[in-house]
């Protein structure tokens, strides 16, 4: 898993190798990309980036502090 948060962004290597630096506020939303849920979407200014690390993974890193609202 590459990835990681740095301030008010957050960085990773999405699906492509490519490398990305993102401002976490602009993030419009995350899912998870596949069944297996072992890969996640993000939209990142009306641009779609999958990533190889699960949801789960990734949710502490764009909300350490855990606000956010979990339903099931």
């Amino acid at each position: 898993m590459e990835a990681g948060r740095l301030g008010q962004h957050l960085w990773f290597r999405d699906c492509d190798d490519i490398r990305h630096l993102v401002r976490i506020a602009s993030i419009q939303m995350v899912c998870d990309a596949d069944p297996a849920q072992d890969e996640t979407v993000l939209f990142v200014a009306n641009k779609q980036l999958r990533v190889p690390i699960p949801l789960d993974a990734l949710m502490p890193m764009i909300d350490p502090a855990g606000r956010q609202k979990q339903s099931r």
